[in-house]
């Protein structure tokens, strides 16, 4: 999707059957505001979103699959009211929550695919999943900080990779 679109680009048509299609199942790990959730949550109804927060007595999780949310909203509000905090990616905890609402044993039965190595790829490292880098969709209606984190990414991923050929010779 570019950033906050409102669907699917008509480019990848394939998204949605996908995640209808069986025996993959899928989830959406969100960075994004409540307002943003809410919004995502509405538009893949057919997957769980899911969001982290960090509270004094702890993690305490939430997902949305097809309008049901495992939180009311008197819920949301006394997690915030209390101290309670996003949980961003890069977070290994989101990853093992995903898996308890996959029902997913094994971390490496898992594949994160997201589109930046510092929160999605990192994520998927910490818990011990797989991933897969994919591009960003339209880098241009992204805000300029986010790109500007993703040019440093490449930066990095590209000296790495020089360094592993340098040391292989």
């Amino acid at each position: 999707m570019s950033y906050h679109a409102s669907d699917v680009d008509s480019e990848f048509p394939h998204v949605r059957a996908l995640f209808r299609s069986g025996p993959a199942r899928h989830a959406i790990l969100s960075n994004c505001d409540e307002v943003r959730y809410e919004e995502l949550a509405g538009m893949f109804s057919e997957v769980p979103v899911i969001r982290g927060y960090r509270t004094p007595d702890g993690l305490a999780f939430r997902h949305k699959v097809a309008a049901q949310d495992t939180h009311s909203q008197e819920e949301l509000e006394r997690i915030l009211s209390s101290g309670g905090v996003q949980i961003r990616k890069p977070s290994g905890d989101l990853i093992r929550y995903a898996m308890t609402i996959l029902e997913v044993d094994d971390p490496q039965a898992l594949l994160m695919v997201g589109d930046q190595y510092l929160t999605d790829i990192a994520s998927a490292n910490l818990a011990g999943a797989k991933s897969a880098k994919v591009r960003t969709f339209k880098p241009e209606t992204f805000p300029l900080s986010i790109r500007t984190t993703q040019l440093v990414e490449r930066m990095l991923y590209a000296l790495r990779t020089s360094k592993r050929q340098g040391s292989a010779r």
